[in-house]
Parts: C-alpha cells; structure tokens; sequence
C-alpha cells in the first residue's frame, strides 16, 4: 500500500476509531488501507507524548516557585547576588532579589 501522510489530528482520529470499532488492530488496518505497523507506530507514539508531563511540552520557561517569608533564607554566596547557581559548561545563573 503506498504511504500516506496523515496529520497528527488524522492519526488521533484513527486510533479512538479503531479503539470504539471492537476490530483487531490488523482487521482495521486492512479495512482502512494502513499499515499495522503504521497504526502501532502512532499508538506508541501518542502513549510518549501523553507521560510527558503538559507544563513540560507547552513552554521551554520552567516556573520556580517563591519561599514564603516564613521560611529560613539562605545566606547569599556573595555581596551582589541572592542565589549563584554553577551548572555544567561554565554557565552561572544568577538571581538577585528584587
């Protein structure tokens, strides 16, 4: 069977129709002219995508939380900066209380 390009919607589309349809996945395949490894592959695919945590693929900023006031600060590891982070290859990240 020649390849088809289908849109992730497509895809999607296909697998919950194959899930309501009580078929096998390769009896459903061949009454839809696609490949069972195809099929499988959207399936696996989608699984991925779903334990990937949602605030983890809608944005590249990770959010980090405040300490309430009422909590212990950390000295400051020196006179211009409230937290110094080293991390791997030479960056420092750098926070100052505003």
């Amino acid at each position: 069977m020649p390849y088809q390009h289908r849109s992730h919607e497509e895809r999607l589309n296909l697998i919950k129709e194959q899930q309501r349809s009580g078929l096998t996945q390769k009896a459903f395949c061949l009454s839809h002219d696609i490949s069972l490894s195809s099929l499988q592959l959207w399936k696996r695919t989608l699984k991925n995508q779903t334990t990937v945590s949602p605030e983890h693929t809608s944005s590249p900023w990770l959010e980090i939380p405040v300490l309430p006031e009422s909590k212990p600060r950390l000295p400051a590891p020196s006179q211009e900066w409230d937290v110094e982070v080293a991390l791997p290859g030479g960056i420092t990240l750098r926070i100052r209380n505003a």
